[in-house]
């Protein structure tokens, strides 16, 4: 297709970091230095996303190194009326022009744009459901849902999927079975997932 795609999933233990590392820490940089205009996070529940987001604008709102280095950054875009373009729960457009958006995997996703651009980074953190809340048939579904409705939102966008193995047969479970060498799901190797398993140390 002549599309170059940098898509990497990334399984490790609870409280290693890696949220805070790709919902915040590096979208941040990207967002800041103009690497991307343009990111779509996804968390199981929309909740969970936008608690990710919020913690991302708090930190534009109170990190004063940050506020100094990228005053564009830590604002928000204004209309020609004063109010803002878009600075709530589930979306942030700031002055320097990019967007973070938050969404839950079961919300509508179909056309996210704003005006011309589609999100560049696609993020997807914890994703599934604990056991007690899931089931095989569900995690058929949402991979659906990462396949057929997040995937497509552009073709071309980086994507970063990152999350913990909460029931056997999962995605993660299958991206686990892919990193070690076990067993590459089809739609791993179709979509070219990249997969690193960190175990528990």
């Amino acid at each position: 297709s002549g599309v170059v795609q940098n898509r990497h999933a990334i399984i490790g233990p609870r409280e290693s970091g890696k949220s805070t590392w790709n919902f915040l820490i590096l979208p941040m940089w990207a967002l800041a230095n103009g690497v991307k205009k343009f990111i779509a996070a996804f968390a199981s529940a929309a909740t969970q996303a936008e608690a990710h987001l919020l913690t991302m604008r708090n930190e534009m709102d109170q990190n004063s190194l940050l506020q100094h280095d990228f005053p564009e950054l830590c604002k928000p875009m204004r209309r020609r009326t004063g109010g803002t373009v878009a600075d709530r729960g589930g979306m942030i457009h700031m002055a320097n022009g990019c967007i973070f958006a938050a969404k839950g995997m079961d919300s509508a996703l179909l056309g996210m744009k704003i005006g011309a651009l589609r999100p560049q980074l696609l993020i997807f953190d914890d994703i599934e459901p604990d056991e007690a809340n899931y089931s095989a048939d569900m995690a058929i579904k949402r991979l659906g849902t990462l396949t057929d409705a997040c995937f497509p939102l552009n073709f071309a966008a980086d994507v970063m999927m990152v999350g913990t193995v909460t029931m056997p047969g999962s995605i993660m479970h299958q991206c686990v079975k892919a990193a070690r060498g076990v067993d590459v799901s089809d739609w791993i190797a179709d979509e070219r997932i990249q997969c690193h398993y960190y175990p528990a140390i």
